[in-house]
This record gives C-alpha cells, sequence and structure tokens, in this order.
C-alpha cells in the first residue's frame, strides 16, 4: 500500500516530457522518437497520444512554450517545445513528492497470485510458466541491452546501467520466487 498519495497536478507521462524537454528543446515527433529509444514503456506508463496529450495540456498549463526550429525546416514547420522557468518548478516540486519514493503499486502478477486460489492446479501452472517464459524473455533482452550500453561512458548510459541491472536483479529474484510458488502449488495436488 501507499503510505503517499500521488501528486494530481503532473502525470508520470506529463514529468516524462518536461523532464525529456528539459534536457533538449524538442518538436513533438523528435520527443516521441527519444522516448521510444529509451524503451520508455519498460520504465513509465507513456503512449504516444500521451505524449501529444501532455504536450497540449503543459503547453496551455506554461510549463513549456513553443519556440522557432533552428535553421530551416527541412519539411513542414514543426513546433518546437522549451521548458519554461515555470515548468523547471513544477518538475522539481513534483519529483520532490513522497510518492515516489513511499509507493508500492502490486504488479499485476502479484494481483494475479493473490487471487490464483481460486483456479485448479492446471491452470496457476500454467500461468506460471507464462510468466517464467516472459521474466525469461525480458531478462534476456535486459541483458543484451545492457552489452549494447557498454560501448557508451556517458552518465546517461551509466544511470541506464544501474536501471537496467535493477531490472535484471528483480527478474532474477521473480524467477526463483516462481520456482518456489510452483513447488507449492504442486504440492497441493
Amino acid at each position: 500500500m501507499s503510505n503517499a498519495e500521488k501528486p494530481l497536478s503532473l502525470t508520470p507521462c506529463d514529468l516524462v516530457v518536461l523532464v525529456t524537454i528539459a534536457a533538449k528543446p524538442r518538436h513533438g515527433y523528435d520527443l516521441w522518437k527519444q522516448l521510444e529509444a529509451a524503451d520508455v514503456k519498460d520504465w513509465a506508463p507513456v503512449s504516444k497520444p500521451q505524449i501529444y496529450y501532455s504536450l497540449r495540456k503543459l503547453q496551455t498549463s506554461a510549463l513549456i512554450s513553443e519556440r522557432p526550429e533552428d535553421g530551416k525546416p527541412a519539411g513542414p514547420k514543426k513546433e518546437v517545445y522549451a521548458i519554461t522557468r515555470k515548468g523547471r518548478g513544477a518538475l522539481k516540486k513534483n519529483l520532490a513528492e513522497p510518492y515516489w519514493a513511499e509507493n508500492r503499486d502490486p504488479p499485476p502478477f502479484t494481483t494475479w497470485a493473490a487471487l490464483s486460489l481460486a483456479l485448479p492446479v492446471e491452470d496457476k501452472i500454467a500461468q506460471v510458466q507464462r510468466r517464467r517464459d516472459f521474466l525469461q524473455g525480458e531478462l534476456c533482452r535486459e541483458q543484451a541491452t545492457m552489452i549494447e550500453l557498454e560501448q557508451y561512458e556517458v552518465e546517461t548510459a551509466d544511470l541506464a546501467r544501474s536501471l537496467i541491472s535493477l531490472a535484471i536483479n528483480q527478474f532474477k529474484t521473480e524467477l526463483a520466487w516462481l520456482d518456489k510458488f510452483e513447488k507449492s502449488i504442486k504440492a497441493k495436488r
């Protein structure tokens, strides 16, 4: 359970957009491509439509503003967004909320495991195997990403390595737990 309420003023998507624009002013498509390259769906609940909704919301709230595109555009005019002083303040305030450090949202599989008492043993075992297959695939994907990051030495890559290491350890821990969970299910046959 959460000990702190989620801040209502900015959504996680709004914050992702603000942080990305704070690093470098961007237009919407460039913003999405940057986030897609950073595997945003692995670490934040963000979709392409949400990005554009957040851009409009943040601009209406004066947290970002349009600025002219540098150089001569190669195609149609694109709106380049930059963070405002008010946006930097809102970003700082929202990221300092206790919610980020004191929240414990249950993963969907944890909810499923708690509800699995209603299932026959064979269905539980099948779902556990499905979860194991998924985790092993994700583990392989993150390990491959870690190898790709070896070529980079910048601070962002160090942060990415740290976060991927956390994900890898979580996957390994859950895989070990799944083995025990499956044994306890089979023991009740």
